[in-house]
């Protein structure tokens, strides 16, 4: 994007991968934070760890005379540590390690741009991270292909590179560094700031919006890319105030009214309920079409920021509290984020956050306006584009797009008609294994063994900073290679449900459950086998399986014959719930064990993951799969409809 010669490239490569280091620390130490949360099912003692984005700080408390001894290649050759070993460790030290990345980079931006010279080198750098980190997060299917397996390799690759970009293309101080006359950078910085977060939100891993719509990912990355591409013409153009802010408004309504648009206005009646997922909106749509077509706006601010900053000159100790504050306005984003969906953990604050996922994408771009307009005028932060550049951005951006579609999962149903079916409900604690450790490829192995025709997973909350924007679904299907429909929209605030099938899956759809506490969902849906539709439901019930919400389901699945429901109902054998239910629909465990003992001499009576079918189906076996891949056990029935 920004005009680049020879001599800019080492710098260019510098920023580039200084921040999609920063954006791969701060996904894994903000995930680990989380983790920590999840299997206390409240606020964790480690939570005191998100301090470490407070490091700027240090710039405020170091006494001026020793800025100048700052010991920066220290810090940086420690930062590219942690990057390079985070991976390797379990939650524990991966979340104090990736933190203390997080915490290095914080303290090294101040340093760094205080001996920049133009804000465009910075702005082109953060442009090729989001890019690299959409690369990476679509080879990995979801998950930062750099960061895990022997993808990892690859981060080794870029830590090498960065040593060599150290060497050649940090920034070097000029001979006014040292002025400190600078005043007033404060919004500049907290402007800087929101373009890094909505980054981090949404863009560093376009699956986000994916999600945020329904809409497959192939679509969303072949958009992505395509906006990537075309803003290499249109952006060098937008030089002017006035359009510059024009066109953030424009991103700003639009990134919001994506995700309002997809947030359901909830009922307050129960008995408005069970209710519909609103279906995808031609205004959605183009929404979000426009705003992955908007969105590298932000490395037009984040450069015109910058250079805001180069030329006011600041002291150390001015930088060191304007980062700090934008550094605790990013913390709050995470917090904000993370509410949206944990609120009924949270005591006092939490219910305010239900239902406003929205809210807090039109206040961090508001934030971003108001920085913008109280910087000034736009003085060419990109006066340019050279023919090399724009090839290479043609490049990035037609490889993300043929990434999308060629990784996507082609499942290819079997030809005959079975004579009996697999069906399996596993609540895989979105990825982590009974001791806390992410554990994806452990479940997918359970999964694998079982050979499930059909397979509904619970707690597959994805696609949000508190998983680390992980796709959870897609990551599964890709490498089970079956067709996958996520149920609940990310702006709904659910904890997530999915549904894969070796089969096709038809008129899927979502329903909402009333609650008052954490919202839930059922998937309904028909799986295409052989010809034959077989209706398909799954949900996860909150806390205790309110009788309210399983009257709901019930209501929901009552006219529906066959059928086959299974999920984390939350209640167990004996209940009223539980009987109320089995009054009208067949428990397959009962239907195979009587007794309730099976065969190994398992006997659950505590278990409140099910598996119901209705009583025109046959159930030929049914197991109990203890496994420390997940804190629940996966349950299976093999069943026969018809044959």
């Amino acid at each position: 994007m920004a005009q680049t010669n020879r001599s800019s490239w080492p710098q260019v490569v510098f920023w580039s991968l200084f921040f999609l280091f920063f954006f791969q620390l701060v996904a894994d130490f903000v995930e680990a934070v989380y983790a920590f949360g999840l299997m206390s099912t409240g606020i964790p003692p480690q939570i005191v760890a998100v301090l470490l984005f407070l490091s700027p700080i240090l710039w405020v408390l170091i006494p001026q005379k020793h800025t100048r001894a700052f010991p920066a290649p220290v810090l940086y050759a420690l930062f590219l540590l942690a990057r390079i070993t985070y991976p390797l460790m379990d939650t524990y030290h991966r979340m104090l390690v990736a933190g203390a990345g997080v915490a290095l980079a914080l303290l090294l931006f101040p340093w760094l741009l205080r001996r920049e010279e133009k804000g465009s080198t910075m702005a082109w750098g953060l442009a090729t991270a989001t890019l690299l980190s959409a690369l990476l997060r679509t080879w990995g299917t979801g998950l930062d292909a750099s960061t895990v397996g022997w993808g990892q390799a690859i981060g080794g690759g870029l830590v090498l590179l960065a040593v060599w970009a150290w060497v050649y293309g940090r920034p070097a101080p000029d001979a006014d560094v040292t002025a400190e006359t600078g005043r007033g950078v404060l919004l500049p910085v907290v402007g800087l700031m929101s373009v890094l977060v909505l980054l981090y939100f949404v863009f560093t891993a376009p699956h986000v919006l994916s999600h945020w719509t329904g809409i497959p990912y192939p679509w969303v990355g072949v958009l992505y890319a395509l906006g990537a591409a075309a803003a290499l013409g249109w952006l060098p153009r937008l030089g002017a105030s006035p359009r510059l802010w024009a066109v953030n408004g424009l991103l700003v309504l639009n990134l919001t009214l994506t995700a309002w648009l997809n947030q359901p206005q909830f009922p307050s009646s129960p008995d408005a309920y069970p209710f519909p997922a609103p279906p995808l909106s031609w205004l959605s749509a183009f929404c979000l079409a426009f705003t992955l077509f908007l969105y590298p706006v932000l490395f037009l601010d984040a450069a015109h920021l910058a250079q805001e900053v180069i030329r006011r000159r600041p002291s150390a100790r001015q930088l060191g509290w304007a980062f700090t504050l934008a550094a605790f306005l990013f913390l709050v984003a995470i917090f904000a984020h993370v509410f949206t969906t944990v609120y009924d953990y949270i005591p006092v604050v939490g219910p305010f956050f239900r239902n406003r996922f929205w809210h807090l994408h039109l206040a961090l771009g508001l934030l971003l306006l108001v920085s913008l307009g109280a910087a000034g005028r736009v003085r060419g932060a990109l006066e340019g584009i050279s023919e090399r550049v724009w090839a290479v951005g043609v490049a990035g951006t037609l490889l993300l797009a043929l990434s999308a579609w060629a990784l996507a999962p082609h499942p290819r149903p079997p030809r005959e008609r079975p004579r009996a079916l697999t069906v399996m409900t596993y609540n895989i604690q979105q990825g982590y294994s009974e001791t806390g450790e992410r554990n994806f490829d452990g479940q997918l192995a359970l999964i694998r063994r079982v050979g499930p025709d059909i397979l509904g997973l619970e707690e597959t909350d994805d696609a949000r900073v508190a998983g680390g924007n992980a796709d959870v679904p897609r990551y599964f299907a890709r490498h089970l290679n079956m067709y996958a429909y996520y149920g609940p929209r990310t702006p709904a605030g659910t904890f997530g449900i999915a549904l894969l099938s070796r089969y096709p899956i038809r008129a899927a759809r979502t329903w909402y459950l009333y609650s008052t506490g954490e919202q839930v969902a059922v998937i309904e849906a028909r799986v295409d086998v052989g010809g034959r539709l077989l209706p398909v439901f799954v949900t996860h019930l909150g806390n205790g399986g309110p009788m309210v919400q399983q009257e709901q389901f019930l209501r929901l699945v009552a006219d529906t014959r066959p059928l086959v429901a299974m999920g984390d109902f939350n209640f167990p054998p004996g209940s009223s719930q539980y009987r109320m239910t089995t009054r009208v629909l067949v428990d397959t465990w009962t239907a195979r064990w009587p007794t309730w003992a099976d065969d190994r001499g398992i006997r659950p009576l505590d278990k409140i993951d099910h598996i119901f079918v209705s009583p025109d189906i046959t159930v030929l076996d049914a197991r109990y799969l203890i496994s420390p891949a997940s804190d629940h056990p996966a349950v299976t029935a093999t069943v026969a409809w018809g044959w």
